[in-house]
Parts: structure tokens; C-alpha cells; sequence
């Protein structure tokens, strides 16, 4: 048996990834945003140091250079994340969904969300969690 699911406006939605990655230099106002959001758009319970925790560094490396917070949602989802991104029209902001198909230096300069798999983009960005 398969299910649908439908967002409030009867649309159809699909689970995506929905990976936001964040040069370091901009985690303050990063985590503020990805929190503004979650809890006024998507209603979610959450707080402020909740927000984009996990650090990536280059691999070999030892000083953090990102944060992000790799995440399933849906493709509703996704779309509030990148209009609310949008809106705040800051150019160290990206303002569509992003894939490693994407320029690195595009990707490692710029507040994203990127729909790979967390796997691949890592591997691609040559990145690795702290």
C-alpha cells in the first residue's frame, strides 16, 4: 500500500533532503534565521542553541569552517526554508535549493540548503564533522 501526503493546500509533497550548511563566520545570524524559522513557519519546538550544531571542518584540518544541520522534510518544507532565506535578501545567503552539482566556492561562501544526500555533500565539499 502506498500514502500520499498533502500539504494544508491539498498540494502534494515528498520527503527531500533539506541539508543547510553555513560558512562559520555567519553562525550567529545562521542560527537566529534557521531558528526564527522553525519555530514562526514551521512551528516547531525548538531553542536558539538547538540551531545548526554540528561543525565540519576540512578533512585533515583542525579549525571549523562551517556549521550545519543535515535534515529530512518535505518538499513544503524546503520551499518555506529557501523563501524565507530569499526574503531576508542577504547576499551571503543562497536563495534556491543548491546540489553538489553547484560550484564549491558557491556552496562553501553562502548560507545553503542543498537537497543531496549529507553523505555526498561532504564528500564533494571534502568536508568532515567535528
Amino acid at each position: 500500500m502506498s500514502y500520499k501526503a498533502h500539504d494544508d493546500d491539498g498540494n502534494e509533497v515528498f520527503l527531500t533532503e533539506i541539508n543547510s550548511l553555513c560558512p562559520i563566520a555567519y553562525a550567529t545570524e545562521a542560527r537566529q534565521i534557521a531558528f526564527d524559522h522553525l519555530k514562526n513557519i514551521e512551528k516547531c519546538s525548538v531553542t536558539l542553541e538547538q540551531m545548526l550544531t554540528i561543525l565540519l571542518r576540512p578533512i585533515g584540518s583542525i579549525e571549523a569552517t562551517h556549521i550545519w544541520c543535515p535534515r529530512t522534510g518535505w518538499t513544503n518544507q524546503l520551499k518555506w526554508q529557501i523563501d524565507e532565506m530569499t526574503a531576508l535578501n542577504l547576499g551571503w545567503i543562497g536563495t534556491r535549493a543548491y546540489t553538489i552539482e553547484d560550484s564549491k566556492s558557491e556552496l562553501l561562501s553562502k548560507f545553503v540548503c542543498l537537497t543531496s544526500p549529507a553523505s555526498e555533500i561532504l564528500t564533494y565539499l571534502n568536508l568532515e564533522e567535528i
